[in-house]
């Protein structure tokens, strides 16, 4: 996090001289939720911080079709430690949950559950995926002014290309709407799978998610 060391996973993204010659880096690390309070704390990991929250309907979906995203036949040990350590009021879930969906889940949630109910601080914003779908350059513009960037023309030309993550199934975002493009989940996950997923969201807690494609933005919060 302090960009002393270049792992092999961003030189297999970069060539070496583009990472010296670069004026900046940015780390995108899918696992960090739950190290928000930390690195806020932490002297030494004083950069801005951007914070992406996506629909947990749409999350859990993707990850169930996600060809390099193994299948847990469990709940993850760390996910475990956490309900028991943190929310021992939700351990009766530890129980209950059996199938993968619902393993997912609970790890969205506690991924999301830490950021949510940490102190706010000048140094991390929130951006809601839907948002930067809808509004892509207004959010991009926010996105940059906090890490201390310019907006420029590379970077509207970059919103029409298509994601490195996107797959096959994912909607065409040059010609589907914005709720076909952010709703896609409707298409491959049954009644009963939404519904085990939003008891678990309900069970911590976590508003602003429904059965509706577009979360209610002003609501999301942990309470």
């Amino acid at each position: 996090f302090s960009g002393k060391y270049i792992g092999s996973v961003s030189l297999g993204l970069n060539s070496p001289s583009r990472m010296l010659n670069a004026k900046a880096l940015i780390l995108k690390s899918i696992r960090a939720n739950r190290l928000i309070p930390w690195l806020l704390k932490n002297k030494i990991n004083s950069k801005p911080i951007v914070y992406i929250l996506r629909h947990p309907l749409a999350v859990v979906s993707s990850q169930l079709r996600h060809p390099h995203m193994g299948k847990p036949k469990q709940i993850p040990k760390f996910d475990r430690l956490f309900i028991m350590r943190n929310l021992p009021h939700l351990t009766y879930l530890l129980d209950k949950l059996s199938t993968e969906e619902e393993f997912r889940t609970l790890t969205w949630c506690i991924d999301q559950y830490v950021p949510l109910t940490c102190k706010s601080s000048d140094k991390l914003i929130t951006v809601f995926y839907e948002k930067l779908i809808r509004d892509s350059e207004t959010e991009l513009h926010r996105i940059l002014s906090h890490i201390g960037m310019s907006i420029t023309k590379k970077h509207i030309k970059a919103l029409n290309s298509p994601s490195p993550e996107a797959r096959s199934w994912s909607a065409n975002h040059r010609q589907a709407t914005f709720e076909e493009r952010i709703g896609i989940w409707k298409e491959h996950l049954t009644k009963g799978q939404v519904a085990h997923i939003l008891d678990i969201v309900n069970a911590f807690q976590i508003k602003g998610y429904s059965e509706r494609v577009k979360p209610d933005f002003s609501n999301i919060c942990v309470g």
